[in-house]
Formats: C-alpha cells, structure tokens, sequence
C-alpha cells in the first residue's frame, strides 16, 4: 500500500495524488479537502508532511555536522634563531667582570736598600784576607724585610777571590774564598736590581 493514495476527481474522473488540493488536468477543487475535511482525509497528507520536515531536518544536521571546521592542529613554534638563544641564556651565567672590576694584585715592593754585613757588624767593604783562607761570616741585609730579592754576586778576578752561597747559614749568607797570591787583590760586585756594593778584598 502506497504511502501517498490517488483519488479520482469528481469532474473529469481521473486520478491524481491526494496530496494536491485541485485536480492537474481540470482545475477541479478537491471535495472534502481543507480545514472543514475530516480528519482521516488529511491523515496521510500531515504524516508526509512530517516525514519531509524530519528528513530536511536530519539532512540539514548531517550537514552542519560535517561542515564543522575541525580543530586546527597547533603548528609547532618556529625554532629559536641562534641570536634568540643567546638572549635566553644570557640570566643563567654571571657576565664577566669589566676591567675596572678586576682587582690586580699590589707589585712587590723594590728593594730600598742594601748592604753586607761582616759577623755581626756592618762591614768597611774594604777587608784584607790572608791568601789561601775562607771565611764564611758574610750576608747580605735587604731592605725593606721581606721583600724577594734576586741577589748576585762577581768577582772581578776568580784567581784571586771566589765566593759561595753558604748553606744552612744566616739568610744569603756566603764566603769569600782567597785563592791569590800576596799583594794581589780583587773587587765583589754584590747587587739587587738597580744597587750594588763593592767590596775590595785585599791579598795579605
């Protein structure tokens, strides 16, 4: 059975769908049809009605459904160009300090002063050592205390005076080691930096 019914016109007795309110052929309106009709005459028409309005409404969901844009995937963010890393880093480290900022140390204080004590007196620099001795009770006092003295010690003529460093002995003591013959004698240059003194050690 047909869900829309034909019916037959009351004046040129042909067939037409019941869902129409005139006849297509002769104009003729509908008997029976319209607010006055009973309602099983409008039954079939109201549920065809509905069955259209239902399937528009489903087609339009579908469509409202589909056509929802989709959710746009998060694109990654660009990757940090060299200088951006450098300025990001820049709060994890402690800056170098600037030139005024670093403290050099004082320079070691020059040597004022200088001399060579002989026992426990300051000597004339002027001695006479018998030839073929040594004597050992020589050192040399800079000033002021403490200071790192390079000190060096010649001797203008090796064959008749030597010296050396005594070990174990006051600070940078030493000897004088007389190896000339008589009447002979020879001068030590003992020197630290820019001062020296000269002592004349005399064969006798």
């Amino acid at each position: 059975m047909a869900i829309i019914e034909d019916i037959k016109c009351q004046r040129c007795d042909r067939k037409y769908s019941s869902v129409r309110s005139r006849c297509p052929y002769c104009g003729a309106r509908r008997i029976g049809f319209g607010k006055y009709s009973k309602d099983t005459d409008n039954s079939k028409g109201k549920m065809l009605i509905s069955v259209l309005i239902m399937a528009v409404l489903t087609v339009a969901a579908g469509i409202m459904l589909f056509s929802t844009p989709q959710a746009v995937e998060e694109s990654p963010s660009p990757e940090p160009t060299p200088l951006e890393n450098i300025n990001s880093l820049e709060g994890l480290f402690t800056p170098p300090p600037t030139v005024e900022e670093i403290q050099t140390p004082p320079p070691p204080p020059a040597v004022s002063q200088i001399a060579v004590h002989y026992g426990g007196g300051t000597m004339n620099y002027d001695i006479t050592q018998k030839a073929g001795t040594s004597d050992n009770s020589f050192h040399v006092i800079v000033e002021p205390p403490g200071v790192d003295a390079d000190i060096k010690i010649e001797s203008s003529d090796e064959e008749v005076v030597t010296w050396e460093w005594v070990q174990g002995g006051r600070l940078y003591g030493f000897q004088i080691n007389a190896v000339g013959e008589k009447h002979e004698n020879a001068t030590l240059t003992v020197s630290c930096g820019d001062l020296a003194v000269k002592i004349i050690v005399r064969m006798g």
